[in-house]
């Protein structure tokens, strides 16, 4: 439980980044194993404290190097396509990630290993946040324009369906296969 792990201190906050990378290496291992709610509940746990556990207090108290890890995991999860959320929500993880770098140094995760590709990931979403907020904030508003205001349509992802080829020449093997014997079983 969560709970426990903060009864913990430093090796329950460790623990936390540990599981955190389970996580993501099952994505790695096994693309598609990891569901986008299971991103979103570790945003929200973690770094949101959707539980209102004082996550970010326990955290920086004990281990901050632990709520790096979890949210330079995110940031990689949603670089590499693991995770999709929407720009407002890598922004506010890349914050944190920012915040948590700025004060205490890099954590010297592994996946960063030196080369910046989180930390440049970051600092792009936070740019590209940025820009979205400008524009949004420039765009006329719809009354303005006398168009209607467009909203997005949301629902169900429409994914493809396997044919079901395979059953239908099975079927007609079989209806050709029962012909055939009762054609040669007809005395000449």
């Amino acid at each position: 439980s969560i709970e426990g792990m903060q009864h913990e201190g430093y090796a329950g906050a460790d623990q936390v980044a540990v599981m955190v990378s389970n996580v993501f290496g099952w994505e790695t291992v096994r693309q598609g194993s990891v569901g986008q709610d299971v991103w979103e509940e570790i945003r929200r746990v973690y770094l949101d404290d959707s539980l209102q556990m004082g996550m970010k207090e326990w955290f920086e108290r004990t281990n901050p190097f632990a709520e790096q890890s979890v949210a330079e995991l995110l940031l990689e999860a949603a670089r590499k396509g693991y995770w999709q959320t929407d720009a407002k929500t890598l922004a506010a993880v890349a914050t944190r990630y920012n915040e948590s770098r700025l004060k205490h140094g890099s954590g010297g995760g592994i996946r960063e290993a030196g080369k910046n590709k989180i930390q440049a990931y970051a600092t792009a979403q936070l740019a590209r946040a940025s820009a979205e907020a400008v524009a949004d904030a420039a765009a006329p508003s719809p009354a303005s324009t006398g168009r209607p205001k467009i909203e997005r349509i949301r629902g169900e992802r429409l994914q493809p369906v396997a044919h079901q080829q395979s059953a239908m020449i099975a079927f007609a093997a079989l209806a050709v296969l029962v012909f055939l014997v009762g054609v040669l079983r007809r005395p000449l």
